[in-house]
C-alpha cells in the first residue's frame, strides 16, 4: 500500500521522554537506553476518534512497549520488538512538514 502520507512521529529527548504523534492522536512515553537495548514505558496517547485506516497506523505506537533493541543506520532508526512487528523510522525535516503534532 502507499504509505507516503502515513506519518507516525517519534521524537526522543535527552530527558528520556519521547513525544509520540500518530495521524489523529498524540502522546508521550518514557524510555531507557542501555547499550543497544531500549525500553519504552508509560506509553500514553490521546483518544480522539480516528478513521479506521489511520487508526491502524496509530496502533503501531502502542508496539513501543514491545521494543527490546534498536539500530541506527544513517537517517534510519529501527526498533526491534518481542512481538511480530518491528518498527522502522526515517529522519525528516520537520520544517517542511505540516502536522498538528509537530512542536507539541
Amino acid at each position: 500500500p502507499d504509505i507516503s502520507d502515513k506519518m507516525i512521529l517519534i521524537e526522543l529527548f535527552s530527558s528520556s521522554i519521547a513525544s509520540l504523534c500518530g495521524y489523529c492522536n498524540s502522546g508521550s512515553a518514557r524510555y531507557l537506553i542501555n547499550d543497544n537495548t531500549i525500553t519504552f514505558i508509560n506509553v500514553t496517547l490521546t483518544e480522539r476518534g480516528c478513521p479506521y485506516a489511520e487508526e491502524i497506523w496509530e496502533s503501531y505506537l502502542y508496539e513501543l512497549v514491545n521494543v527490546t533493541s534498536y539500530k541506527i543506520e544513517g537517517p534510519k532508526l529501527s526498533f526491534f520488538t518481542n512481538s511480530t512487528i518491528d518498527l522502522y523510522f526515517s529522519e525528516f525535516d520537520s520544517l517542511s512538514y505540516s502536522h498538528d503534532c509537530i512542536g507539541t
